[in-house]
């Protein structure tokens, strides 16, 4: 009996400094913008630093449409998605066009997410090369 206690503290000090090895991602580094457009932004990164001792598996991409009042739910993160740990990159959909946005991404591991790396300014939804204007359907007049 007096070996048991013992070796069952030892072994329960043992698994809790392993558990407190455990920590969660650091922040994926280097967001930017791939393409934008009128309804989608493309967004890549790259792995964080550190892991935190465990496996990333899977990054959380979240956007915040600044242009809408905070009354209208603009001034909240909103979840887009998530991608799998192999996955660098993501296509955010179903924005809407002139509207000003900020994205950021978050790595997560079987502790939890991690904090999340911003875009420095924020994206406007909108053609990357201005305005199409149409005299008809079938002739184009112009950009701006």
């Amino acid at each position: 009996m007096g070996l048991h206690l013992p070796l069952t503290l030892l072994i329960y000090l043992l698994i809790l400094r392993l558990v407190c090895l455990v920590d969660a991602p650091s922040a994926p580094r280097n967001l930017s913008v791939v393409e934008c457009s009128k309804d989608y932004v493309d967004l890549c990164w790259l792995c964080p630093e550190s892991d935190g001792g465990s496996a990333v598996v899977q990054y959380i991409v979240e956007k915040r449409d600044i242009t809408r009042a905070a009354g209208a739910g603009g001034a909240m993160w909103m979840v887009c998605g998530t991608v799998a740990a192999s996955e660098l990159t993501m296509r955010v959909g179903k924005l809407l066009q002139g509207n000003s946005y900020l994205f950021r991404v978050s790595a997560e591991n079987r502790v939890g997410p991690g904090p999340p790396t911003e875009l420095a300014e924020p994206v406007i939804a909108r053609l990357p090369y201005g305005t199409v204007f149409l005299l008809s359907r079938n002739v184009l007049l112009g950009f701006f």
